[in-house]
């Protein structure tokens, strides 16, 4: 049986009050329990942001999730290491929510490809691209900084919609349908991790649905500029 949604979010917020105490600070859970598609052993998909990391940040809050995930028999997975995932400063988020996770090419913002190597799965802009989809797929946030939290997650919000149109291209019907479907999947045929790491299932497509139709009417389409 899964580890509950309810338990885990006890869990993560009781121990991130007790580490952080005064410091301003929040976490979000995302991944899998969230999107309620958890597996009994699936691995636990988590960031925790501060203003300022220290390197005791770093190695604490690593060695609480490590026995975490042994005392509840998870799956570990540090494909992307720990280090470049877990413990992140509010500037990290910043850059993340203003997509320097991803390029630009004629002034368009285009999805770089994944490269499934150590030093590539190790870089910034890795990181960025993580918490830029932690913030826009269904998520649970714990903590205390819930302006920051809301703040952050308002402009990723905002910005995953600058990022569907660039990628639907000038010469597509733009639509709610079109729009989603372009953060799915890419023209190459890659979706999921090897793209922007959207999955298919239910609660993903139902927030990135909502994302998207509460801002189509705001939406300036090309003949209308």
């Amino acid at each position: 049986m899964a580890l509950s949604k309810e338990n885990l979010l006890y869990d993560l917020a009781s121990s991130a009050k007790d580490y952080f105490r005064d410091r301003p600070y929040f976490g979000c859970a995302y991944g899998s329990y969230p999107s309620e598609t958890a597996q009994a052993n699936s691995d636990l998909d988590v960031f925790f942001a501060t203003p300022d990391v220290t390197p005791d940040d770093i190695s604490s809050l690593t060695e609480f999730i490590v026995k975490y995930h042994i005392d509840h028999a998870l799956m570990q997975d540090e494909e992307v290491p720990y280090n470049n995932k877990l413990v992140v400063s509010y500037d990290d988020i910043s850059q993340a929510v203003n997509l320097k996770g991803l390029s630009k090419e004629n002034g368009k913002i285009i999805v770089p490809p994944i490269i499934k190597e150590a030093s590539f799965l190790a870089s910034l802009p890795v990181r960025y691209r993580l918490l830029f989809n932690a913030l826009t797929s269904p998520h649970e946030f714990f903590g205390k900084d819930f302006g920051a939290y809301e703040s952050f997650r308002a402009i990723a919000e905002n910005q995953l919609v600058r990022v569907a149109l660039d990628l639907l291209g000038l010469y597509d019907v733009v639509s709610v349908e079109s729009l989603i479907e372009s953060l799915f999947k890419n023209r190459q045929g890659e979706e999921g991790e090897m793209f922007l790491g959207y999955k298919r299932n239910p609660k993903s497509i139902a927030h990135i649905t909502r994302i998207i139709q509460d801002r189509f009417d705001q939406i300036r389409l090309p003949s209308a500029v």
